[in-house]
């Protein structure tokens, strides 16, 4: 109890509900007043117990990616009438406040736990064929690239923030990224330029269904069943967007994707503190970048959410729910095999796969054609500077 920082609004809210239907505050959990827990609630008493939080907060705005801005007047009206919207906030309440009993009970929540250590066994297999040094220059050539939606207000204060804070990242650790953003972020670039030779990672913010992710004015990037493999084999995906984890994602990895990051839900975000969210999700991008696997970047950015969970729960309780909303909402391979390898990452290692003959000669046959190319990296970023203008 000690560790658990609320602030004095916070404290003051109701936290739980006991036997007989009474709200109980922080001031009664520390008396060891008993409670029940929340899953177990009729349905009607959850609705109040976040109405009656939502009561006692000032006014806050919220949007999801897919829509505008939604004061708390509003979410509380669609709370009552039991919308979509009112019950994914009923649920994200009761997500934010299981936590808190859990941190109470002397607990850890999502993501805080150990995984276990996998054994992937000699590395690089004895099937794998070493391609010769002098062709390094040109096989490690690496690209990133980048689809931000810039037309909605939400996406675009999204895009801003990876602008300065993400994309950087890349060219730093000689991933050079291709972006592609307003009129430019069409179905027929996005696609020309995953199908690269050398592209590793895919990225972007823009608006999604469970089978859509979409780019300028809602054009389709991507439908699941509806694209070219080639665009995503081998590469690691992680789309800042609604709901593409329920179907997207996992046929992206049947189609060769090495690793996928998502969202099974709406995100949802606070114009409170926007840039925490663009933050707690931005550590997959980062982490990848940094060298870590894809596990292990799952395993920060929850660590890097709950961090921020809990220190939003002292400044502002909404930013705090809705944190804890999409990290409930988050799918990567730590969630199972359908969203990838955990193993994955963004460095290339300088060998084929004997079970991929005809792919690797055609690879080497490239590799032949350009081995006189001089590899100029501030070329490149000229070229692709032209090609995305």
């Amino acid at each position: 109890m000690n560790t658990l920082k609320l602030s004095e609004l916070e404290a003051k809210k109701p936290l739980a509900v006991d036997s007989t239907g009474k709200f109980l505050t922080l001031k009664d959990l520390e008396k060891k007043k008993s409670y029940v827990a929340l899953a177990t609630l009729e349905h009607k008493l959850q609705r109040d117990l976040v109405l009656r939080r939502n009561e006692m907060e000032p006014d806050y705005e919220i949007s999801i990616i897919e829509g505008e801005r939604i004061t708390r007047a509003q979410l509380m009206k669609e709370i009552k009438e039991e919308t979509a919207l009112g019950i994914d906030a009923i649920r994200a309440e009761l997500s934010y406040l299981s936590d808190i009993h859990v941190e109470i009970a002397g607990e850890a929540v999502m993501g805080e736990e150990v995984p276990e250590t996998i054994d992937i066994g000699p590395w690089p297999p004895k099937e794998y064929r070493w391609i010769p040094k002098k062709w390094w220059p040109i096989f490690f050539r690496r690209y990133a690239v980048f689809a931000e939606d810039t037309d909605t207000t939400i996406t675009n204060a999204a895009a801003q923030y990876r602008k300065n804070h993400v994309i950087p990242c890349f060219p730093a650790r000689r991933i050079l990224p291709i972006i592609f953003t307003g009129a430019n972020n069409t179905r027929p670039n996005f696609a020309s330029a995953c199908r690269r030779r050398g592209v590793v990672y895919i990225s972007g913010v823009g608006h999604g269904s469970p089978t859509i992710y979409t780019g300028y004015r809602y054009s389709r990037l991507w439908e699941a069943c509806r694209y070219d493999p080639s665009e995503v084999k081998g590469k690691i995906i992680h789309l800042l967007s609604c709901k593409t984890a329920g179907e997207l994602g996992p046929d992206l990895v049947n189609k060769g994707a090495c690793a996928y990051f998502g969202y099974i839900e709406n995100f949802t975000i606070t114009w409170n503190y926007p840039n925490v969210f663009w933050k707690c999700d931005s550590t997959i991008d980062l982490s990848l970048c940094r060298g870590l696997n894809a596990g292990q970047a799952g395993q920060v950015t929850l660590r890097v959410y709950n961090d921020w969970i809990r220190r939003m729960r002292g400044i502002h309780g909404p930013t705090a729910t809705w944190l804890t909303w999409n990290r409930d909402a988050l799918r990567s391979p730590l969630h199972g095999r359908q969203y990838g390898d955990i193993r994955c990452t963004l460095r290339r290692v300088p060998f084929f796969e004997e079970l991929e003959v005809e792919l690797a000669e055609t690879e080497i046959e490239e590799l032949e054609a350009m081995e006189e190319e001089i590899l100029d990296v501030g070329a490149l970023v000229a070229d692709l500077t032209e090609e995305n203008e």
